[in-house]
C-alpha cells in the first residue's frame, strides 16, 4: 500500500525522504487544501495555513497545482460566493430584490445547512443541485421588475471569482502542465486515461480524485497533500501510489479500516 503521513509525523518523514530520494523538492496541493488555504471561514483554515507555513514553505518546499485542482478550486469557490450572496438576501436589511419563492427556498436550505454545521461541522456551501433549484425559481429574463438569474449571477459573482483567482496566483502556488515544454522536467511519464482508470478501480475512487493521484504518479514529486479521506483510503488500498500527507484527523480516521499504517 502507499504511505500515509500525518501532519504531526511530517518532520520525521521529510528528514528521511529528503536524504534518500532524488525527487523534485515540491508537492502537489489537492483542491481541498487550496480551499482551506484561501477560504478563511473554513474550519480547517488555521490548521492548513500553519502546516504549509511551518512544514512546507519553512522547508523550502514549493507548492504546485494543475488543471484538475485549479478547475475544482474555482468551481467550489463559485459555489461559496453564490451561497454567501444568496444567503445575504434573506437578511431583513438586504437590498437584493428576490422573488418570494426564491427567498423561501434559500431560507429553508440555509436552515438545513446551518443544522448540519451545528451538529456535524459541515461547511455551509450549497450543493450544485440546490443552486439549480434556486436558479429555477428565477426568470431567465427581466420580469415584473425583478432581475433575471443571468443578470443576478453576473452581479453576485462579478469580478469576485477573478479576484479569488488572482489571490490564488499571488499565494505562490505554481501552476504546472505536462504540455508546457519548459515544465516537462516535472514529469516522468505521460498522463493517460488507462492509468487513471486503474487507480479508480483499485478502491472505487471518483475519477476526478483518481486524476489527481495519477498526476502525482506521473510527476517527479514524492508526495501530495490532501484533506480528502477518499484519496487517503485509495492511497492505502494501492501499493503503487506515492506518499500522501494528510491532517491528523484524516490519518486517525483511516485506522478504522484496518490498513497497516
Amino acid at each position: 500500500m502507499g504511505r500515509l503521513i500525518s501532519f504531526s509525523g511530517f518532520d520525521a518523514y521529510y528528514s528521511k525522504t529528503s536524504i534518500e530520494s532524488s525527487f523534485v523538492n515540491g508537492t502537489i496541493l489537492d483542491t481541498n487544501i487550496l480551499i482551506s488555504l484561501m477560504y478563511e471561514v473554513k474550519l480547517t483554515h488555521d490548521e492548513i495555513v500553519n502546516f504549509l507555513d511551518e512544514k512546507i514553505v519553512g522547508n523550502g518546499i514549493s507548492c504546485y497545482t494543475n488543471v484538475i485542482t485549479t478547475a475544482e478550486f474555482l468551481n467550489i469557490f463559485r459555489r461559496i460566493l453564490l451561497t454567501e450572496h444568496l444567503c445575504d438576501s434573506i437578511d431583513e436589511f438586504s437590498k437584493l430584490n428576490f422573488p418570494k419563492k426564491s427567498k423561501y427556498l434559500i431560507k429553508r436550505l440555509y436552515g438545513e445547512y446551518k443544522h448540519r454545521f451545528d451538529h456535524e461541522k459541515k461547511d455551509i456551501i450549497f450543493a450544485e443541485s440546490h443552486l439549480k433549484q434556486i436558479r429555477d425559481t428565477f426568470s431567465g429574463s427581466a420580469h415584473s421588475g425583478l432581475k433575471p438569474w443571468p443578470e443576478l449571477t453576473q452581479e453576485l459573482l462579478g469580478d469576485e471569482l477573478e479576484v479569488v483567482y488572482k489571490a490564488y496566483e499571488k499565494a505562490g502556488i505554481i501552476y504546472i502542465s505536462p504540455n508546457e515544454d519548459n515544465q516537462k522536467h516535472y514529469f516522468n511519464k505521460k498522463m493517460i486515461w488507462e492509468d487513471t482508470i486503474k487507480i479508480s478501480a483499485s478502491s472505487g475512487l471518483a475519477i476526478f480524485d483518481a486524476m489527481i493521484l495519477n498526476a502525482l504518479q506521473c510527476s517527479h514529486f514524492s508526495f501530495l497533500i490532501t484533506a480528502d479521506a477518499d484519496i487517503a483510503y485509495a492511497t492505502l488500498a494501492n501499493c503503487e501510489i506515492k506518499d500522501v500527507v494528510v491532517p491528523d484527523s484524516i490519518f486517525k480516521e483511516m485506522k478504522k479500516y484496518n490498513f497497516k499504517i
